[in-house]
Order: structure tokens, then C-alpha cells, then sequence
């Protein structure tokens, strides 16, 4: 799904967008349920291309799932919650800040809400402006891998797997280079997604999947040598099998 920065900033365009796109959601996890193909769509980064949020992926797998009567679900990507920190809501102090000092915060708002800091509106205003534009802002935990992994981790059937130091998505390596600055740590999403199956089963939501594909999603330079691009494969799968010794494993084993 896309939403263009037109639709984004009109909250009226911004719902029948929406809508649409789950009406297409809800056909192609029809359409995949007669093949007996599992669905799944990956979770992104910003509010253009939305299942950006865990809320939001939570709402969506609902209600395709209640209009489908098939399940879609989500993948997760270890970097994908690289973004989501720009778009926390900020609070009435921060935007009184913003109009003593404009700054970087002010260019992750929509655009009204830009033109009434710039004047001089009141902050109290401003902040009560801010609940129709609720698809543009996130929580602290979307910005965290781990809390997406804990909470929906038991409803993606692939995760996919890239080295990342929290703050971009360049689908780096699991080499040792990478892993020393990397967050993301076998062990940690193992645990992390273990703790999703032990959670209680959200209302509403489709079954939890029984198995899930672990898969390296790296990107190189075009001028990178086949030796190294090689190479650099080899360690990351080595780095894996240090805690995924065999295919198919039980997370009980895991941890």
C-alpha cells in the first residue's frame, strides 16, 4: 500500500484511501486462500506506505481477517522500525519549543500543523488539531524491533533478517564489523518472539503460524567484489548457525 503526501495531508482523502487499499487487501487474501498460498505483507517504515505501526497492523490483520475469513499477516523486517521514531506525537511543550526555535521535529508534521506553529497559534490548539491526523504518529514501541517481535512475532510466517544499529535500513551484513554497532541479536529474537506465542491470543486476530522462515534480505554495492559479496554471505550464515545450529528447530530449543 501507498499513500501519496496528497492524501496524507487531507484527512478526509487519507480515510477513503484507506479504505480502498484494505478492500484490496481483503481480495488478494481471498485470491491467496483459494491457491492455499499463505498471505503475507511487510511492515514498512513511514505513513506513505503504511502497516507502519504495531496498532495499525494489528487493526488491519483483523479486519481483513473478519472480512476474508482468511487470514493475511504481517512480515517483519528486523530494520523496519528504523523510521518510526520521527513520527512520535509530540507533546504541547515540545510544539511551544518548536515555535521559539523551528527545527528538524517540524518537518515530520503535516502541513497545517506546520503553518499553525509557524503563526503563532496556540500550542493547546495546535495539540487538539492533532487527533485527526492519527494515522501520521506512532508509539515508542514501533520504533523497537524487539516490541514488534514480542507482540507480533507469533503472526509473521517470514522474518526478514538484516543487520541494522537501530537508526537505518541498509540490509547490511552479519558480519563482525556490522554485528559490533548491529542490534539485532539471534538469541534476543528468538526470546522476543517466543514471548508473542506465550502472550494470549489478541481477539479478532487470525491463528498464530506454527512456522516461521527465518530470511537473509542483504543488499550490496553494485561495485563490491563476488569475493567479498560471497564472503560476506558465508559469515552471516555462519554467525546464525552459531544459535540456529538445524533447520526447523522448536523455539523451546532456541532458548
Amino acid at each position: 500500500s501507498a499513500y501519496s503526501d496528497d492524501v496524507l495531508q487531507d484527512p478526509d482523502k487519507y480515510r477513503l484511501v484507506d479504505q480502498y487499499i484494505e478492500d484490496c487487501l481483503v481480495r488478494m487474501t481471498e485470491y491467496a486462500a483459494e491457491k492455499s498460498v499463505i498471505f503475507s505483507y511487510e511492515q514498512m517504515y513511514t505513513p506513505i506506505q503504511g502497516m507502519w505501526t504495531i496498532k495499525g497492523c494489528i487493526e488491519r490483520m483483523k479486519n481483513v481477517y473478519r472480512r476474508a475469513k482468511s487470514p493475511m499477516y504481517i512480515t517483519i523486517d528486523t530494520a523496519h522500525s528504523v523510521g518510526q521514531s520521527k513520527f512520535i506525537k509530540p507533546t504541547e511543550s515540545q510544539i511551544y519549543e518548536m515555535q521559539k526555535t523551528e527545527n528538524e521535529r517540524m518537518e515530520y508534521l503535516p502541513e497545517a500543523i506546520q503553518e499553525m506553529i509557524i503563526s503563532g497559534k496556540d500550542p493547546t490548539q495546535i495539540y487538539e488539531c492533532l487527533d485527526k491526523y492519527d494515522y501520521w504518529f506512532t508509539e515508542r514501541a514501533d520504533s523497537d524491533i524487539y516490541e514488534w517481535l514480542s507482540r507480533l512475532g507469533c503472526y509473521s510466517p517470514i522474518v526478514h533478517l538484516q543487520q541494522t544499529d537501530g537508526t537505518f535500513s541498509q540490509h547490511k551484513p552479519f558480519t563482525a564489523e556490522n554485528n559490533e554497532k548491529g542490534i539485532i541479536e539471534p538469541k534476543a529474537v528468538f526470546e522476543a518472539i517466543s514471548k508473542s506465542y506465550t502472550a494470549p491470543s489478541m481477539e479478532g486476530m487470525p491463528p498464530k503460524v506454527k512456522d516461521i522462515y527465518l530470511v537473509f534480505e542483504l543488499f550490496f554495492s553494485v561495485t563490491d567484489s563476488t569475493k567479498k559479496i560471497i564472503n560476506d554471505l558465508k559469515e552471516s550464515i555462519s554467525y546464525w548457525r552459531q544459535y540456529l545450529p538445524r533447520d526447523g528447530m522448536t523455539l523451546d530449543e532456541l532458548i
